[in-house]
């Protein structure tokens, strides 16, 4: 555009500004011969004063003789060219006023695309960095996903010492329930032996029975032997008390293993139920966290696969406006250029034109 300006001429200041209707022009061809007869009769006047002239009456045969019909044939062919010059000149007019108006329809309207071109690109920024925003929010939700990750595996070192504490209760409960047993074996045992000597007490107190019975004992008793009779009868009653106590020992022993083994039993079973509620419990939440985690997962990488489906759609829009706005530019300036050159063939027009105009006139 600087070199274009600086290679034309500066056109004079009253060649600037709109065309002039043909009509003006004319009247104003018309004062300027007016002017330039006025001029001419007035330098013939002096001329005249200045010097003789023949007479005219003279010169009337001569001059209507050649003169008359050249002035009819220049005039007939002064208004044939006129009216042509008319015409031309008015279609130019109308030429360059539609030009002129398109050119002035294009320039708002490049204008008006270049500020939606800076608004739209303005807005692209702004979704841009919402969108950078976004996507830095999305950076906290994956950092909260770290710490819901961090809790989960807190949890599952919960269920894994719950179940490491579940086998070593199971152990001691094992343990607990094979000492019992054993115990309950023992006592058993015991209680077999204790019962066998029963048995053979009751055997001996029979036979000491049955002796006594006998008639040798009564002969014994009739001897005097009664003191024997008495220290078995004695030992009769310790084994009998002995028997009883026994039987007391071993009774008190068995309840002892039952209610032992049922209050084991109990705490057993309100452990396992405590445990299997944890268990479940730590499952479902287990289940629940893996599955919002999932779910979170997933709508990240929605939202990450749209977020760069978004910038490059971005990218794409904004790299065909800023080619529109290169041609955009590009046909403004040519635009300008052609309107430059037009005005200047015009004014080039115009000015040979009036000369034409005015060299007729003369």
């Amino acid at each position: 555009m600087l070199k274009s300006s600086a290679l034309k001429p500066i056109r004079p200041k009253r060649d600037i500004g709109p065309l002039v209707p043909f009509k003006e022009l004319v009247n104003e061809t018309d004062t300027s011969a007016d002017q330039s007869c006025e001029e001419d009769d007035d330098n013939r006047s002096d001329t005249s004063r200045n010097c003789s002239l023949p007479d005219p009456c003279a010169l009337l045969h001569v001059t209507n003789r050649r003169k008359v019909p050249q002035r009819r044939k220049s005039l007939s062919m002064e208004d044939n060219e006129l009216t042509e010059l008319q015409a031309e000149y008015e279609d130019l007019l109308l030429k360059f006023e539609t030009q002129m108006t398109v050119n002035v329809i294009q320039t708002d309207c490049l204008t008006k695309r270049l500020n939606e071109a800076d608004v739209f690109g303005s807005a692209i920024c702004n979704d841009y960095s919402t969108i950078r925003g976004n996507y830095n929010g999305d950076k906290s939700v994956l950092h909260k996903d770290s710490e819901a990750i961090l809790v989960i595996k807190k949890l599952q070192e919960q269920i894994k010492m719950l179940e490491m504490d579940k086998s070593s209760s199971q152990q001691n409960l094992d343990s607990v329930v094979e000492l019992a047993t054993e115990q309950n074996i023992c006592a058993r045992e015991k209680f077999e032996e204790l019962y066998e000597e029963v048995l053979r007490a009751k055997e001996e107190a029979r036979v000491a029975h049955e002796q006594l019975n006998s008639k040798e004992i009564v002969r014994k008793i009739d001897e005097g032997n009664f003191d024997f009779v008495i220290n078995v009868s004695m030992e009769i009653q310790e084994l009998m008390l002995e028997l009883q106590n026994s039987k007391s020992v071993v009774q008190n022993v068995f309840s002892l293993v039952e209610e032992v083994s049922s209050s084991f039993s109990a705490l057993f079973d309100v452990f396992l139920q405590d445990i299997k509620s944890l268990i479940s419990q730590n499952t479902l939440q287990q289940q629940q966290i893996i599955s919002n985690y999932d779910k979170l997962n997933s709508c990240m990488r929605q939202k990450v696969a749209e977020v760069e489906n978004e910038k490059i759609v971005l990218d794409n829009q904004l790299t065909a406006i800023q080619k529109q706005i290169l041609e955009l530019k590009r046909d403004a300036e040519n635009s300008q250029n052609s309107l430059m050159a037009l005005s200047g063939e015009e004014d080039l027009e115009k000015a040979e034109m009036l000369s034409y105009i005015q060299t007729l006139r003369k």
